[in-house]
């Protein structure tokens, strides 16, 4: 875009949106006072940028939406004579499929052109976490603080095979979901 005259900046890191994770737990060990359980989720996250530019004589806009998918198992232990409080510490494994869109699309005067270009990615991470949760009627109510450690991987092109993303000056263009995670933890015990 700046080669073209239009000011735009460069994003290196996307800001973080609000993912969904469905999952279970079933208690391989049990005592009255803790339990070692083993499950399995899925796990849906997204984030996005937009580079825009607009005057009178028409607009740029490039969108760059980024998505992943994930089916993992978890190891986990649970303290239970906290009293109202429950706590687990868990280790997850996860494979992560993601997908990279990227739409261009100028418009100058009536005429318009876009362009998308499809690419993704598959890894794996591994995320070790804490879940305080108390127990209301049968269910659970807490919140989960956990760091998600991601081996970066290549983005690699869905339309034109061998091709993959990379930065103007060269190198590859990689995935990494590493970070921190917050969420929110709703469940029920049968």
């Amino acid at each position: 875009l700046t080669r073209q005259g239009i000011p735009a900046a460069i994003t290196e890191a996307y800001p973080a949106r609000v993912g969904f994770q469905a999952g279970f737990l079933v208690p391989v060990n049990s005592t009255a006072t803790r339990d070692i359980l083993i499950g399995g989720f899925l796990d849906y996250s997204s984030t996005g940028g937009r580079v825009h530019y607009a005057d009178y004589s028409g607009e740029v806009r490039n969108d760059h939406i980024l998505s992943a998918y994930s089916i993992g198992t978890t190891l986990s232990g649970r303290i239970r004579n906290l009293k109202p409080l429950t706590l687990d510490f868990g280790l997850g494994a996860r494979l992560v499929i993601s997908k990279f869109k990227n739409e261009f699309s100028s418009t100058i005067g009536t005429s318009t052109n876009n362009l998308v270009l499809d690419f993704s990615s598959t890894g794996v991470g591994f995320e070790p976490g804490i879940a305080p949760s108390v127990s209301i009627f049968g269910a659970n109510l807490g919140a989960t603080v956990s760091y998600m450690f991601y081996i970066p991987t290549r983005l690699n092109s869905d339309q034109f095979k061998d091709a993959y993303l990379t930065f103007n000056r060269g190198g590859e263009v990689t995935i990494d979901w590493s970070g921190p995670r917050l969420g929110v933890i709703v469940g029920y015990d049968l």
